[in-house]
């Protein structure tokens, strides 16, 4: 129905990028007030202007591997009332460097761990890059500006006293690069 893009203070041409393309696709739009606010500040503001029946998060270095990713997510959800959230299943890109090797071989490992452990309903599945969440639940939805990370909360508020309030969508692939440079592992860690 609408993607926003909400640019937090960017300083690279993603405003610019976003209004050119909504230019010739109004459903895209930006939203930008020039400010680093943090990533938790615009997921608040992104529960508050959401009008749809679902609500996906997506961060800014992700990609759908397919055309039909939503779909698969969406899907996830069936006709079950009491799910609150679906997590997309992360890949990583082909690596390149040998960080990027390291990084993935420890994705691919973690994968098999974390799977398919009480059917995919565990808070390791969230990880947060790839989300669908239902409208009344995201209208509940507060997250403290301190937390350090959003796919535990989001996890825990959607499992709250509804242990199936959490589904794991192995179909919906997003791809997403490694670090591909220790420096860029501590920034991400």
């Amino acid at each position: 129905e609408k993607i926003r893009v909400i640019s937090d203070g960017s300083t690279d041409k993603t405003e610019e990028i976003v209004r050119d393309f909504s230019l010739e696709n109004p459903i895209v739009e930006i939203v930008a007030d020039q400010e680093r606010k943090g990533k938790i500040t615009r997921l608040n503001q992104l529960c508050r202007m959401n009008e749809s029946e679902f609500l996906i998060f997506l961060d800014a270095d992700t990609v759908f591997e397919s055309e039909s990713g939503i779909e698969e997510a969406i899907r996830v959800f069936g006709g079950d009332e009491n799910v609150n959230v679906v997590a997309m299943h992360e890949i990583p890109v082909k690596a390149e460097t040998f960080v990027e090797h390291v990084n993935n071989a420890g994705c691919y490992l973690w994968d098999e761990t974390r799977l398919f452990v009480n059917g995919g309903n565990h808070i390791h599945n969230l990880r947060g890059s790839g989300s669908v969440v239902r409208k009344r639940f995201a209208d509940t939805l507060e997250f403290p500006v301190k937390l350090t990370t959003d796919s535990s909360f989001l996890y825990l508020k959607a499992t709250e006293g509804n242990p199936d309030g959490f589904r794991y969508a192995y179909k919906a692939h997003i791809l997403y690069h490694s670090p591909d440079s220790l420096d860029e592992c501590r920034i991400q860690g």
